[in-house]
């Protein structure tokens, strides 16, 4: 600026009338003393000038604004709309951003506003409200219908005031008054441009020569913003109307109950006291030149600081992530990990032409004694050009749905009615200094999909805080800011334009090749200064975001947040979820952030747990059909009534050390998969198998102590159908007792008339079969009560904990049935890690393939994830390449380390009629005890027919130890477990029995396989359990059959054992006990391994610790088959642990991301 201009301006500054200044106190040391403060409103900006001027509206409030900058009183340059360029460093905060490194490592400015006002004293003054599917969003973010459009509609119109132009001009067909405050009710002066501007014209005749691309729009401010249209600016009588000039009038600046404190800066809010161990921060700490104060608020304090402040001070007060607090030495009060993160922000950029003209505004930015007379002419009657911002139009426009930026990633925006950026068009150079005449396109990129952060350098406080707005780390911004220039170009194409336009400017010229737009974005993008999401809104009771709906902190009390760091510009799908029963019924939308492979134990977890932020948009495909209405399956004691329907029908190979018998190999093929169809046994394991897991692998995470809360967060221990007294049968220590839990787990709810003999051998053979309270409780050796996932006498699957009717509602959640996902696809080049995000289905006759914007989430079971994994080229690449399957990550271990509890079961005959055969063997008597299940949930069918389990090891002392290494994690946990059944199990011989399943928990034989048969995606896996290819399971397994045995042999057997049945007489010689092991073991369909956890960096192994696949982005396993080793237990309950694990794991590292971003 000349000096002449400089001298002109300090006169008229001069001649402007000094207003009243009321309550307006210069610093700290002038604030009166008087009674407390009700309200502490921290930031005297657009928001907090808003709450101080509303509030004391009640004469029974008494407020303090604490500024940290100056009056804006008298700032011209803040005052004459044309000048805002010119507002000088002294009123901005002067923040600088850290080395952008999607943007050319560039340290970029990022102005605030420093003045009473706050950025709304020196903005650009545009008044754009969004669009109705924004707030629509906000509402279905956070639960609260008041933040939707309908509800905050009237918040807009309370507000504004809408004024008439500078020049009074007509302004019919330029904006529509319905949707607009006319009667002079509102606050913040609105109006249309004051002065045209010669550019004007063509601007209008563009829309009409090219009206599909560029319609026009009568008032983008109506909900549906999409097309060309007049702005709208919060200027009146050509004045800025800043949130200090509507809404501190000198009359509310002089009420009695309003102070307001200038160069004033709080340090931080302080905890004023606890109730019931919930904080209260009611107190601020002020700094005002060497002062340093504490005030105590006694209702509220209001925190406005902005979205680059408010996380600041927040995150000085000890309020954030802890272990971030804790780094940079500041004490952790309130652990909030949200404080400073989902920042997000507008990126932009401006291109401008020369253009064949000298009516334009560089006339007047070239020409300072020209602006000098101008300001002249503002100052005595509010007209010219300096009413202005120089822009009288903008457009708002989508990207094409068939563009490559809308193919390859998500659609960030909230819906098609709502724009992806908009293009101001100004009658000058703006940004450019150079001699000449131009026209600028100013590019806003209104859905950003990156997200940065607001973090602290040091625990001082006056220190600036660390800026990362994370410019274009998203490829998606990168790629639509490139189109959106294309539409610039466009614009300018048109034939209003010819022989205006002349060329472009500077390194706008030269971007003619895709390479050269890419490069002038990533070297010219900066920031449009609209920061929001650092202390955003999340739905109430929830763990992440900052504050509430109703604006208040979360887990704390006496603050509020009230400015746009609370705006959580989420992505979410206004859809509702549901179920649907092929892949043609699945409604389209946004693509999803997640697509979890398999409906199974373990995908229903994840599933769940994931759409808990409502951000994350997930689909869970599921081979098989529904498990609503299965009967079989819902009532415990028809599970080995389950028809083969819902079974995937699988066999072995001949297994070659057990008699070369094929063997079926049932796995669960409905939602809930496994969970729908097995025993229900909930038997943890004990805790030297997790601690090997963590041993292994390398990561503590796996260890019993860590993974126990899982467990808990997992289950939800329900009383038994026939509410017997269950004390001294189990540990409440050791359980969920609190409801809070998913999975019901309980004890037997029918009594076996078997019960008393089985726990009085436990007190005749104590040394040998010890009573456990609890087998739950880490170390399981011994015999006590079943334990069952069944609640009120029904079958508790993951499907039926996991996705309620309240789950499946989830507007971001969708299932499809009936759909075979045949393989994960590679969506990178050969170039660098390979990235599996897509995922290739067949559904009937459709075939599809679908891309996860995060991450494909394999949960398909240890049997059918390898499976997947080997049809997508991952695995040996000698063994794909033998069957015709292209090799594309070799990982060898893909279905090998195959571990399975191999089993048995031996009958005897009994001397009694009441057992459970007498249900077995009478059709009319099941009958009815179905139908009184039905009525009330009680009787036998309550149960699966067993009450006690038995957790025993092999002797130290035993030959087999001796020859053999133990295979088992330690000596407390047990090597096999026996089962007690008054029922002929699976016989179907007339007559009353009892009989022992035996289950083999140790297994050494570890060869198992999964492979390929050919390269055909749909053949069956070839499955090989490799059972008792270790001389070790063989001996061991006749040892535990001697066990039983001996069991049956007590005393309190006696008269009530008969006979042995079947092939089980036969066993009194070793080599017969061998005959008999090798002719009858079987499988407890307890598979684990084929796609085994390995330590970081691990050449074995197929996942990390995190369950990644090694070598590759994008892809996560979770289910049985990440264990290492199969517990020693049945697996159900692991797998649900370790899908809680994982869910955690994964929102963990997506906790900051929007719901669709890359």
């Amino acid at each position: 600026m000349s000096p002449f201009c400089t001298l002109i301006r300090a006169v008229l500054l001069a001649t402007i009338p000094s207003l009243c200044q009321g309550a307006i106190h210069q610093s700290f040391n002038d604030l009166p003393s008087g009674p407390p403060f009700d309200f502490i409103v921290i930031g005297g900006g657009t928001a907090g000038s808003v709450v101080a001027s509303r509030l004391t509206e009640n004469p029974k409030f008494r407020v303090l604004v604490i500024e940290a900058g100056p009056t804006n009183e008298g700032v011209l340059d803040s005052e004459v709309p044309f000048l805002l360029l010119n507002i000088p460093s002294t009123y901005s905060w002067n923040f600088t951003t850290t080395p952008q490194t999607s943007a050319g490592g560039r340290v970029m400015p990022y102005p605030r506003g420093y003045m009473l006002g706050g950025s709304s004293s020196v903005n650009g003054m545009y008044y754009t409200r969004g669009s109705s599917a924004d707030f629509d969003r906000f509402a279905e973010f956070t639960g609260d219908s008041g933040w939707s459009w309908k509800n905050i509609f009237p918040y807009f119109l309370k507000s504004e005031k809408w004024v008439s132009p500078a020049d009074g001009h007509n302004t019919k067909g330029q904006f529509d008054p319905s949707v607009h405050n006319m009667k002079g009710t509102g606050m913040t002066s609105v109006s249309l441009p004051g002065f045209a501007q010669s550019i004007d014209g063509r601007v209008l005749q563009t829309s009409k020569d090219v009206p599909d691309e560029y319609p026009f729009v009568l008032d983008y401010n109506a909900g549906v913003p999409l097309g060309l249209g007049y702005l709208q600016s919060t200027i009146g009588n050509g004045t800025r109307s800043s949130a200090a000039v509507a809404y501190l009038t000198s009359s509310v600046v002089a009420r009695p109950n309003l102070e307001i404190v200038l160069n004033t800066h709080v340090t931080r809010v302080r905890e004023a006291s606890s109730t019931k161990g919930v904080k209260s921060f009611r107190q601020v700490e002020v700094s005002s030149g060497s002062m340093l104060v504490t005030l105590t608020a006694m209702k509220e304090v209001i925190l406005s600081a902005g979205s680059v402040n408010t996380p600041h001070i927040l995150l000085n007060s000890g309020i954030g992530d802890k272990d971030e607090l804790s780094a940079v030495g500041v004490q952790p009060l309130l652990d909030l990990p949200s404080v400073g993160k989902n920042m997000s922000d507008h990126p932009g950029l401006g291109v401008s032409y020369s253009v064949n003209s000298d009516q334009t505004l560089d006339s007047i930015t070239n020409n300072s004694t020209l602006e000098a007379e101008l300001i002249e002419q503002w100052q005595t009657n509010r007209t010219g050009p300096m009413v202005t911002i120089g822009i009288d139009h903008v457009v708002y426009a989508r990207i094409p749905d068939s563009s490559p930026a809308l193919k390859e990633f998500a659609d960030p925006s909230p819906g098609k009615t709502s724009p992806h950026f908009e293009i101001s068009i100004s009658n000058g150079a703006v940004f450019a200094a150079a001699a000449g005449h131009f026209i600028t396109a100013l590019i806003v990129h209104l859905t950003p999909a990156s997200r940065g952060t607001v973090s602290l350098k040091s625990n001082n406080p006056l220190d600036p805080p660390v800026i990362d707005p994370g410019f274009l780390t998203s490829g998606f911004d990168l790629q639509a800011i490139k189109e959106e220039i294309s539409f610039v170009k466009r614009f300018f194409s048109a034939p209003s334009w010819q022989g205006y336009i002349l060329q472009p400017q500077g390194g706008f010229a030269n971007t003619t090749t895709d390479q050269s737009v890419e490069d002038f974005v990533i070297n010219n993008v900066g920031s449009s200064d609209h920061p929001v999401g650092t202390a955003s809104m999340s739905p109430k009771n929830t763990n992440f975001g900052v504050v509430d709906p109703d604006l208040k902190l979360k887990g704390a009390q006496g603050l509020r947040v009230v400015d746009a760091s609370v705006m959580a510009l989420t992505v979410a799908s206004l859809c509702y979820g549901a179920i649907h029963q092929s892949f043609g019924d699945l409604p389209s939308g946004p693509p999803f952030d997640f697509i979890i492979v398999g409906g199974g134990t373990a995908g229903s977890v994840v599933a769940s747990r994931l759409t808990e932020n409502p951000r994350f948009r997930v689909l869970l495909i599921e081979a098989g059909p529904t498990n609503e209405g299965v009967l079989v399956s819902e009532i415990p004691f028809l599970l080995l009534d389950i028809p083969s329907t819902y079974s995937w029908n699988f066999t072995t190979t001949p297994q070659t050390a057990a008699g070369d018998r094929v063997m079926p190999y049932p796995r669960g093929y409905m939602l809930g998969g496994s969970s729908s169809v097995n025993g229900m046994y909930y038997t943890r394991g004990s805790s030297a198998d997790f601690d090997r897991f963590a041993e292994f692998t390398g990561d503590p995470g796996w260890s019993w102590r860590n993974i126990f809360p899982y467990f808990l967060k997992n289950e939800r221990w329900a009383p038994p159908a026939d509410h017997h007294d269950t004390k001294g049968q189990f540990n409440p220590s050791v359980h969920n007792l609190g409801g809070t839990g998913m999975v019901s787990v309980s004890l037997s709810g029918f009594a076996q008339s078997i019960d008393g003999r089985v726990l009085q051998t436990s007190e005749d053979v104590s040394d040998e079969y010890p009573f456990v309270l609890d087998y739950n409780a880490g170390t399981p050796l011994g015999l006590g009560y079943l334990q069952s996932t069944i609640g009120n006498g029904t079958r508790s699957s993951a499907a039926t904990a996991y996705l309620s009717p309240s789950v499946v509602a989830r507007s971001n959640l969708e299932i499809v049935l009936n759909t075979h996902v045949t393989r994960v696809r590679d969506m990178v080049s050969s170039k660098g890690p390979k990235s599996f995000r897509q995922v290739e289905l067949s559904s009937g006759s459709i075939s599809v393939t679908l891309t996860a914007v995060k991450e494909v989430i394999l949960s398909a079971g240890s049997i059918k994830t390898p499976h997947i994994l080997l049809n997508s080229g991952i695995g040996d690449e000698d063994e794909l390449s033998a069957v015709g399957v292209q090799p594309l990550l070799n990982l060898p271990s893909v279905g090998k380390n195959m571990s399975d509890h191999p089993g048995l079961n031996v009958s005897y005959s009994v001397n009694s009629n009441n057992t459970l055969d007498s249900i077995k063997n009478n059709f009319t008597l099941e009958v009815g005890l179905i139908q009184q299940w039905q009525a009330n949930r009680t009787g036998p069918m309550v149960t699966i027919g067993i009450d006690h389990v038995i957790y025993g090891r092999i002797p130290d002392n035993s030959p087999i130890l001796k020859e053999f290494s133990d295979p088992s994690p330690g000596k407390t946990s047990p090597h096999f477990e026996i089962s007690i059944s008054n029922v002929a199990g699976f016989a179907s011989a007339a007559g009353h029995f009892i009989t022992a399943f035996i289950m083999h928990l140790t297994p050494a034989s570890i060869g198992g396989s999964i492979s390929l048969g050919s390269n055909n995606s749909f053949d069956p896996p070839l499955i090989d359990p490799g059972f008792l290819t270790s001389a070790f399971d063989l001996q061991a397994c006749k040892d535990e059959v001697l066990f039983v045995k001996r069991f049956f042999a007590a005393p309190s057997w006696k008269g009530y054992i008969l006979q042995p049945q079947g092939a089980f007489a036969n066993t009194s010689t070793d080599a017969l006990l061998e005959e008999f092991v090798i002719n009858n073991v079987g499988s407890f369909y307890h598979p684990v391994g084929t796609a085994s956890m390995s330590p970081k960096n691990a050449s074995f192994g197929v996942v990390d610790p995190d369950l990644k696949i090694k070598g590759a982005h994008g892809l996560r396993i979770v289910d049985a088959s990440v264990m290492p080793f199969v517990p020693a237990a049945h697996t159900q309950a692991a797998t649900y642990a370790i899908a809680e694990r994982a869910a955690d794991l994964i929102k963990d590292e997506w906790k900051w991301e929007d719901v669709i971003s890359e």
